[in-house]
Formats: structure tokens, C-alpha cells, sequence
């Protein structure tokens, strides 16, 4: 089967870009570096979500080395936080949101083959990470 795909281009957006080296850093220490600036019961919920992405991201991407980031306008939350992860070396990226689509529907077997082929021609072109199951962010400027 030839690989099948097409890209729509969506949007653009600012991301604080997790450094490669904070993978060595606990995200319990993360946590309590940032606590200090959740005075809600909602902002530590919003908190224990981003730890628990980063950890999710770190088990479901063991054997790719994809960066982690999030929108600026998500981390909000942290006010002045937003700050001290720019200390820890965070770096503000510019990222491109990109709609893949597979001629596929999801439930059949063509659809995870074309998206495996899909997903080897774009690792040659960029450096990406899957959002969902139908877009990726693309990094410009960013080295792995």
C-alpha cells in the first residue's frame, strides 16, 4: 500500500517547550517547585493535570525522542510560575498545528498502516508529536 495522507494546516501557536534534560528531573519536584503558585483548589487541579501529562508523555514516548510542550495560554494557571519554568531552561516555541487526515476509516485495518507510513514520512521531514488522533505540532526550530 502507498502511503496516503493529506496535512490542512490549522493554526499556529506559542508553547513552553519542556528542555530534554527535565526528563532526568522528578515531575514530584516540578510539583513542589510549582505549587508555591496555585492558591485554588482548581489551579493544584490544573497543576496535577500538567504533571500527569508530562508523565504521560515521558511513558508513551520511551523510544522516540519527541519534545513535550503546551500552549502558553494553558499554563495561565501559573501565573508567575510560567516564570520559574522559564528559569528551569522552558523555552518559548513557536508551534504549527497540522489536521492529518487518512483516507481510512479508523476501525479498519488500512487506517493504523497508512497512519504507521504517515507517521515514518513525517519523522523524516520534522520534528512533531501527535495531538489526538488526528493532528500533530509541528516544532520549527527546535533540536532533539
Amino acid at each position: 500500500m502507498q502511503a496516503t495522507f493529506t496535512m490542512k494546516y490549522l493554526r499556529k501557536e506559542d508553547h513552553l517547550l519542556m528542555p530534554p534534560l527535565a526528563k532526568l528531573v522528578v515531575t514530584q519536584a516540578l510539583y513542589e517547585m510549582l505549587f508555591q503558585y496555585v492558591l485554588t483548589p482548581e489551579k493544584e487541579k490544573d497543576l496535577l493535570d500538567f504533571i500527569n501529562r508530562i508523565e504521560v508523555h515521558q511513558k508513551n514516548n520511551q523510544y522516540r525522542t519527541t519534545p513535550f510542550s503546551l500552549p502558553v495560554e494553558e499554563l495561565q494557571f501559573l501565573e508567575e510560575g510560567i516564570e520559574e519554568l522559564k528559569l528551569l531552561c522552558w523555552q518559548l516555541v513557536p508551534v504549527h498545528v497540522f489536521e492529518i487526515e487518512i483516507p481510512f476509516p479508523p476501525s479498519s485495518e488500512d487506517y493504523d498502516k497508512a497512519k504507521d507510513q504517515a507517521e515514518q514520512i513525517l519523522t523524516d521531514l520534522f520534528v512533531f508529536n501527535w495531538q489526538g488522533e488526528n493532528e500533530i505540532l509541528v516544532y520549527s526550530a527546535v533540536s532533539v
